[in-house]
């Protein structure tokens, strides 16, 4: 049917018959009996496409031949007032999508017309109600968004991914427990407006455990424990790598909140356990190494060609009051307190805390001085020998019978 948003297009005359028998005129009385209400209207059946339009009605009561009679009241009424709302004057207005029956009615004679709100939403914009990036960043944290499209639109809200953040009914959306994207949505009249919100969750409280770890036997493992939560408390999830698995494996890769891994020796080396999550991360530097270093084979050859030289660390002349001949060495160095800072030569275990590592690997203090003195520094292989020595232990072990000599 013809629309009256816009344009008024031609008046509809709808004529209603009395519900009982009509009269004529009273015999001498001048009285007119009404016979039958006719309304005026743009259209059969008017629809409103925007909430607020209105449109103009009117009523005309006539007698029994047709004729209009003059100075009739007209009482005007709506089924669903909800809908489309008529004044005393008959100037409909719409109100809400949906339908409603116009009456107008003079001396109890009614005439009826039906009226249409079918709201008509060209797009829809979603925005948030106050400036700020949309991200959210702690399990239900909240970011208000509001819709506009047509005056007095009544929107649909929803979420493309209710895990990441859900959405309310008035548009107040609310961060889940699942890191990522979401499209907030809001549609109305067969239009929808889309949003991104972002959930990307902050570790409030992050840590590794132990900050730092040697494995000293082949296959050896180290537990590592991690976590993160965000500033309520909630676990988030976390990942577990090796910066060089070819040195060390992790597993489990990845867990929530308070969560462990094992890291599995695979070869001598230095590598980092590294934790993240809440888009945090830390590491955790791990040496490995093996107790097939054997000290009679693999160091005291190293300290005999490097250290226990004349004017050195052989007698008469020993530096540091420090003896690396052979026979000697081991017990000279190993938990035997330096004579120059307070570190021991050698601490089982504990590269950090043993001056002669130290001295053959670095010259910032207190450590002075890289060692040998007035020689070429130690190579990297052999450098690496004395460190995994240390690390499984200082033993002061032999070769067992027939073993090779570690490459």
């Amino acid at each position: 049917m013809p629309s009256i948003d816009g344009h008024r297009i031609g008046w509809l005359v709808l004529a209603a018959l009395p519900a009982c028998g009509g009269g004529g005129e009273g015999g001498g009385t001048g009285v007119v009996t009404v016979a039958s209400v006719v309304i005026t209207a743009p259209a059969a059946a008017p629809t409103f496409g925007a909430l607020g339009r209105t449109v103009q009605f009117a009523a005309q009561a006539r007698d029994a031949a047709g004729a209009a009679i003059a100075g009739k009241t007209v009482t005007w009424s709506s089924s669903n007032p909800g809908a489309a709302s008529v004044s005393a004057g008959g100037l409909v207005t719409a109100i809400a999508n949906g339908t409603a029956s116009v009456t107008a009615t003079v001396d109890g004679i009614t005439a009826q017309l039906t009226v249409t709100v079918l709201q008509v939403v060209a797009a829809v914009a979603v925005t948030p109600v106050s400036p700020g990036p949309d991200t959210l960043k702690t399990s239900g944290r909240t970011r208000q968004f509001q819709a506009n499209a047509v005056p007095g639109a009544v929107f649909a809200w929803s979420s493309s991914i209710p895990g990441v953040a859900g959405v309310g009914n008035t548009g107040l959306a609310t961060a889940g427990t699942t890191d990522g994207t979401t499209n907030i949505m809001a549609a109305s009249g067969g239009q929808q407006g889309t949003r991104a919100l972002v959930v990307r969750r902050f570790a409030a409280t992050f840590s590794i455990s132990p900050s730092s770890a040697n494995i000293a036997t082949d296959n050896g493992t180290q537990l590592f424990t991690g976590a993160a939560q965000d500033s309520v408390g909630t676990n988030l999830p976390i990942t577990w790598t090796s910066r060089n698995t070819g040195v060390a494996t992790v597993a489990p890769a990845s867990g929530v909140g308070g969560s462990t891994t094992t890291a599995t020796a695979a070869g001598n080396g230095s590598t980092f356990v590294v934790l993240a999550g809440g888009t945090r991360s830390d590491s955790a530097p791990v040496t490995t190494s093996n107790q097939s270093v054997r000290f009679g084979t693999q160091v005291q050859p190293i300290f005999t060609a490097n250290c226990a030289v004349a004017g050195c660390h052989t007698p008469p002349s020993l530096t540091a009051g420090m003896n690396l001949t052979a026979g000697a060495a081991y017990n000279n160095i190993v938990n035997v307190q330096s004579s120059q800072i307070m570190m021991l030569r050698v601490a089982p275990g504990d590269t950090v805390n043993s001056l002669l590592y130290r001295k053959i690997t670095e010259t910032m203090p207190p450590v002075g001085d890289r060692m040998p003195a007035g020689r070429p520094p130690l190579s990297a292989a052999n450098i690496a020998i004395i460190r995994d020595w240390i690390v499984a232990g200082a033993l002061n072990n032999a070769p067992p019978p027939g073993a090779a000599r570690r490459p």
